[in-house]
């Protein structure tokens, strides 16, 4: 999974979010603008119920949504994000959390 998130760690604003991978209540991985590499998990073959999620200190301003997806052996699920945020003089921040998710077969 990737966020691409611009904020500095020092910035404090309520569009700060925390980027997350979840499956059954558990955790999968997050990316936040302390933790902003790429960041990888082994997941097994098999049907998956994935809920992508943008976690922000306001609630009401918190976005996620829910994917079921059947992974083969060997293929890799991708998960970008470009998160709402506060604009910068280079990149204007999306309106909406945007997502691309897809998978990638050997």
């Amino acid at each position: 999974m990737f966020a691409e998130i611009r904020e500095p760690i020092r910035s404090l604003t309520h569009k700060a979010g925390v980027v997350s991978l979840w499956e059954n209540d558990e955790e999968l991985c997050y990316r936040s603008r302390d933790a902003k590499m790429p960041k990888f998990v082994e997941l097994p073959p098999g049907l998956h119920q994935f809920e992508f999620k943008v976690i922000r200190v306001r609630a009401g301003k918190s976005t996620w949504f829910q994917r079921e997806m059947d992974l083969k052996e060997g293929e890799i699920l991708v998960a970008l994000c470009d998160p709402v945020q506060s604009n910068v003089f280079y990149r204007r921040s999306p309106d909406r959390d945007t997502w691309v998710v897809g998978v990638i077969s050997p």
